[in-house]
């Protein structure tokens, strides 16, 4: 050490020219050395810490920093440091030391500068100086100016109260200085309630701040600083910890003890924060084993030896300081309490004979011996030692029979044990050694140890541990965590390989408890205890519950509410805040806001006869929740008069086994003032309990009743004039459906029944099992079945189902689950009752599962990689099975079918994945598929992620499909230069047949006009028909027929003039006027293509009443002419055969253009990738 030390003469130590290095803890240690029988003894006592600190002027941990405020506004400057001891602070304005005055405050303990109004005057540099240890420090200058124009009228925190942590007998200052459009008022809160100020102790210093002196530990509590103006609040909440030093509650007590006796010492404790012990033996500290357990509040030897006697100490100590408490323990021979003289009288029993052992287990071993042969008189106990072979550490058992069981060994080890027998003169001669060595057993990893749990937030919580000490090493580790209370819920297991995991997706402000087991090739270990953990705390989700407002006058309206359920909270509820506001559209609304104990307030200063709008808001630590809807109330124009009370109109009581529920209506005055309602009810006689409600309530619910009763119900309204007059009704309540499973039931059978015998289950679906069972008495006569099942996953909550046959079907059961069955027989009516049969178990078989994966999480990559993204969820609720394998899907559009998502396929054990690839500033959409060996479950809510800058596209400028597909087609082709070179040559080969189809056609024209064919009109006496129609008085234009051309549905539609075609090659006759063609209906789909004419269809034939004419209904197709054949010779019947054959050839190219258009192209090859 670089400093000197010298010892004085009263043993103190003297300590000099001290450095940074001089710090830390130091105690003295006293030896005291005594003489018995010729031996030295010497006994060490360790004094408590003391800790040496030395004096420091650090930096600055807060300095005045430029303000901007406005006339009339305070604003604060900060000058805070961590010294020790605390420094002198002096204030300087414009290099001129300033003193605290009317509107100038220097706060105690943090030395904060506060001007309560800002003047002219007060514009300036600020600085503090602050002296201490020798040292001079001037922190930066802070600037105050004046600035009117601000227009900012939110409230805004100048200083807010800092967590902090003091010890007791200290002072706690916690700032609050709020600024706004009007100077808010601040009032302060303790653990959700209103703080006494009561000026002494407890005082308000500078404008708003809190000063609490002499702090003790009911101090501590979380504090909240609320700000109200008429606009809107605003709250601080921070903790106040009250550190205080370790005490000793429960000293070790000094105590003398035999060899192989085993002691225990004692050392409970208190402080703030929970202090730490440590146990020392003659100076040095005792480190656990095997025979030295430390526990938590005390330390047991175990089979105590000689050298085990000294001085014990426990250590106790913390951040504020330490005490210590020591006894010493003696150890006496095993022989030295005896009573025999040395006369030799009375006689101690000689050695037991025959010790044997009868069992040995692997953690145990069971063993009988003979008495003495010389007992030299009574025996009143055995003494049986053992020690592992390897030891000098021997343990004593006593027994007042000839047998015992040894527990607690150690697996595969030799033990050596003997006996003695203890008569009137003492404990006799012990048995020789005899040697056992347990069994070897199959070794499962042990308890894993340091389980912690640590909320990272409102839905999620680390849990870490270290490996076991003890046995194998784990193969896995089994998480489990459960709702604390758990209520119906079952526990969640969790498999993974580390020894750490976070928990995602749990509920907000809500307490869990969480084990976890180590498992190694054998099975599992121990489990580990249950710790608590609780979420923090969110913003509220809900509003107040049943919110309702009244007026009371004319000028004033009650609102009551209640508060909203414990899981909406999200956290301590710290107050109400209530808006109001007229109807009238840009009205200015009001706020309050109101203490948590309050359930009711009273809104005064109102217009008469005004319509005003009121809504509600639940306060916790983290801030505002969502407002209630708008509640519409109107104030009267007249108050209403308080006099004697009318009946109330209508009285409706509605009973059950033990309640009544009474709903009612207001007295038919209206102009009378009801302030409440009395309910009073009795067992036929009226008003022997009563109950009084508000007076906007209209429906109460008597409970607490008995069954199969008379109860007179009456009700009557109050007000200031007292009650009016009441109103009565009578009512039954149900009858109690008799059940023989209950307890009353069977101490009141006599069980003269003999119990079903032969009782089966067995498993007929996921949901029932059949019970059968052989009766007993096959004699008897109206006998009535009981069944009785129970399951650990219900938390064996027993049920019941009764049966007149010797079997039951127990249906809507639990898929994958154990059942425990048992059933009784109940005869004579009732009058005898068998006891329960022996007990059954069967499972019922898997079921896919019906629930989807839970709280399925998306968060960014913790690489930070944009094109990627983790997924991490909770096992379904009901996986009805084990779970095999989870499903994931993602797309880029929601409304997409299932079969264009893109699916990931994760392990059942696994909770978490990586997805990669990913678009960058692109919503995708994720939902989750949990699989066991029975199928498939429903997908989970839909959830969508955005990564950061990514751009979210509203329904109007998301991409079509068509699109999307192409755009993800251009991807494809960019990246896979060979889909061009195919793609080029199919465009090839296209091409190649419109030019022969252009071929075709003209040599089709050229034929045409060889032939020396003109389309001329044709005389009346012609009959002929042809596509074209011309009969008198009807001319049709632009019909639609669908024909098959080799299998493919093909439209034609005729020109828009009427011609004359030639005639047909074949007449035949027909019921219609169109000739040859036939039209019909067909439901085949046209293929689409680029035809820009018009399509029509003919609804209801020729004979519509509405014309010849079809109505056009869609956009055209393809168009597609076909000519009939004509009556030619033979050349023109070649030709004709050959404008066939180009009629065809055109068709096809129709069809390959139509395919291989970009939009069915498109669609071809994505989904020509998608199954790649």
């Amino acid at each position: 050490m670089s400093f000197f030390s010298d010892h004085l003469a009263n043993g103190s130590l003297l300590l000099s020219s001290l450095s940074r290095s001089s710090e830390g803890a130091y105690q003295c240690v006293v030896n005291v050395v005594t003489t018995s029988e010729g031996q030295d003894s010497t006994w060490t006592f360790l004094s408590r810490k003391a800790l040496l600190r030395l004096a420091d002027l650090p930096k600055f941990d807060a300095q005045p920093v430029d303000r901007q405020v406005k006339k009339g506004q305070p604003v604060a400057f900060h000058c805070l440091t961590s010294a020790r001891p605390s420094g002198i602070v002096t204030w300087y304005h414009n290099d001129k030391q300033i003193t605290a005055g009317p509107d100038l405050n220097i706060l105690p303990v943090s030395n904060t500068l506060e001007i309560s109004s800002v003047q002219p005057r007060h514009e300036g540099a600020y600085k503090c100086v602050l002296e201490g240890a020798g040292k001079r420090r001037t922190s930066q200058t802070g600037k105050l100016r004046i600035q009117n124009d601000l227009t900012s009228t939110e409230l805004e925190f100048i200083s807010s109260p800092r967590a902090q942590s003091v010890p007791v007998g200290s002072e706690a200052l916690m700032e609050c200085l709020v600024i706004g459009r009007q100077q808010p008022e601040v009032r302060w809160l303790k653990d959700s309630r209103q703080l006494v100020v009561d000026g002494n102790r407890v005082r308000r210093v500078g404008v708003s701040s809190l000063l609490i002196s002499n702090v003790t530990l009911e101090d501590a509590g979380l504090y909240i600083c609320r700000a109200s103006g008429s606009d809107d609040s605003l709250d601080k909440a921070v903790a106040l910890t009250v550190q205080d030093s370790p005490k000793i509650l429960a000293r070790p007590v000094s105590k003398v003890a035999l060899e192989t006796a085993d002691v225990e010492l004692e050392c409970q404790s208190s402080g703030v924060p929970t202090p730490t012990i440590s146990w020392y033996k003659n100076g040095e500290s005792i480190i656990a084993s095997d025979y030295f357990v430390v526990e938590a509040n005390r330390l047991r030897i175990l089979g105590l030896v000689k050298t085990d006697q000294g001085v014990y100490q426990c250590l106790v100590e913390n951040e504020i300081g330490s005490e210590q408490a020591a006894a010493q323990l003696l150890v006496d021979s095993a022989d030295s309490s005896s009573v025999a003289g040395s006369s030799g009288l009375p006689l101690v029993a000689s050695a037991p004979l025959g010790f044997r052992t009868t069992t040995i287990g692997s953690r145990f071993i069971s063993a009988e011996w003979d008495p003495p042969v010389q007992r030299n008189g009574e025996i009143k106990r055995y003494h049986v030692f053992y020690r592992e072979s390897a030891s000098d550490r021997e343990r004593m058992l006593n027994t007042s029979s000839n047998s015992i069981t040894i527990t607690g060994l150690q697996p595969n080890t030799l033990y050596l044990i003997r006996v003695a027998a203890e008569n009137e003169a003492g404990m006799g001669k012990s048995s020789e050694n005899f040697k056992a060595t347990t069994k070897r057993e199959q070794a499962v990893p042990g308890r894993v140890a340091n389980l912690q749990a640590t909320a990272l937030g409102s839905q999620t919580i680390e849990v870490r541990w270290d490996p076991p000490q003890g046995g194998p090493q784990p193969v896995r580790y089994k998480l489990f965590y459960i709702r604390h209370p758990a209520d119906n819920d079952k526990e969640t297991m969790v498999t993974i390989q580390s020894t750490a995991y976070t928990l995602h997706g749990m509920d907000k402000f809500t307490e869990y408890l969480i084990r976890v087991e180590a498992e190694g090739e054998n099975g599992s270990g121990l489990t580990s205890d249950a710790i608590k953990v609780r979420t923090l705390s969110d913003l509220p989700a809900a509003s107040p519950r049943d919110i309702v407002a009244d007026p009371v006058t004319t000028t004033s309206i009650r609102v009551t509410w209640k508060e909203p359920d414990e899981e909406a909270g999200n956290g301590d509820i710290t107050g109400y805040k209530l808006k109001y506001k007229t109807k009238q559209r840009g009205s200015k609304g009001s706020t309050y806001v109101i203490d948590p104990t309050e359930k009711e307030f009273t809104i005064s200063g109102l217009e008469p006869g005004t319509s005003y709008l009121v809504r509600m808001a639940v306060i916790n630590h983290n801030g505002t929740g969502p407002f209630s809807d708008w509640i519409s109330i109107d104030t009267p124009l007249q108050d209403k008069e308080e006099t004697l009370l009318g009946a109330p109109r209508e009285l409706r009581p509605q009973a059950g086994p033990d309640y009544i529920n009474v709903a009612w209506q207001p007295p038919a005055d209206e102009m009378v003032l009801v302030r409440g309602y009395q309910i009073g009810w009795g067992h036929n006689i009226p008003d022997i309990s009563s109950e009084r409600v508000p007076g906007n309530v209209l429906r109460y619910k008597i409970t607490g009743l008995k069954p199969g009763r008379d109860y007179v119900v009456s009700l009557r309204a109050f007000n200031q004039q007292g009650s009016g007059f009441p109103i009565y009704e009578t009512v039954r309540t149900l009858s109690p459906a008799t059940i023989p499973s209950t307890h009353d039931f069977e101490a009141s059978m006599s069980e003269t029944a003999g119990s079903p015998l032969g009782v089966n289950a067995e498993t007929q679906s996921a949901t029932s099992i059949r019970i059968t069972w052989t009766d007993a008495d096959p004699n008897a006569f109206n006998t009535m079945y009981t069944v009785r099942y129970s399951t650990s996953a219900d938390g064996n909550q027993l049920r019941y189902v009764n049966s007149t046959e010797t079997w039951v079907v127990v249906e809507g059961l639990r898929p994958a689950t154990e059942y425990e069955f048992a059933v009784r027989a109940i005869v004579s009516g009732g009058t005898a009752v068998s006891p329960w049969s022996m007990a059954v178990r069967n499972r019922t078989w898997a079921a896919a599962p019906s629930s989807a994966p839970r709280d399925l999480t998306i968060l960014p990559a913790a690489s930070g990689d944009p094109h990627s993204v983790s997924l991490n969820w909770q096992p379904p609720k009901y996986a009805n099975g084990e779970i095999e394998e989870y499903l994931i899907l993602y797309s880029d559009r929601e409304n997409v079918p299932d079969r264009d998502w893109t699916i990931n396929y994760v392990a059942g054990d696994r909770l978490s994945h990586h997805i990669s690839n990913l678009l960058p500033k692109a919503s995708y959409f994720f939902k989750i598929q949990a699989r066991n060996e029975k199928g498939y479950g429903p997908f989970s809510p839909i959830v969508r992620f955005t990564p950061a800058g990514g751009v979210q596209l509203s329904s109007n400028s998301r991409p079509s499909s068509e699109q999307a597909d192409f755009g993800r087609l251009f991807r494809t082709l960019t990246a896979n230069p060979v889909y061009i070179v195919v793609i080029g040559c199919v465009f090839l080969l296209i091409l190649m047949c419109i030019i022969g189809a252009a071929i075709c056609v003209m040599k089709k024209s050229s034929s045409r006009k060889n032939s020396g064919y003109t389309a001329g009109k044709k005389t009346n006496t012609s009959p002929g028909t042809d596509m074209w129609i011309q009969s008198t008085g009807n001319h049709i234009r632009g019909a639609t027929s669908d024909y098959m051309v080799d299998n493919l549905a093909t439209a034609v539609l005729s020109g828009p003039e009427i011609v004359e075609s030639p005639p047909p090659r074949y007449q035949t006759l027909q019921d219609s006027a169109y000739g040859s063609v036939s039209i019909r209906n067909s439901r085949t789909p046209v293929r689409q293509s680029v035809s820009s004419y018009e399509e029509t269809e003919f609804r209801g034939g020729i004979n519509n009443s509405e014309g010849v004419y079809g109505r056009p209904t869609a956009r055209a197709k393809p168009i597609v002419v076909a000519y009939p054949p004509t009556t030619s010779s033979g050349a023109g019947k070649q030709n004709d055969d050959y404008h066939s054959m180009c009629r065809v050839v055109r068709n096809e190219l129709y069809g390959l253009w139509n395919f291989f258009s970009i939009e069915n192209f498109s669609r071809s090859f994505t989904f020509f990738l998608n199954i790649s």
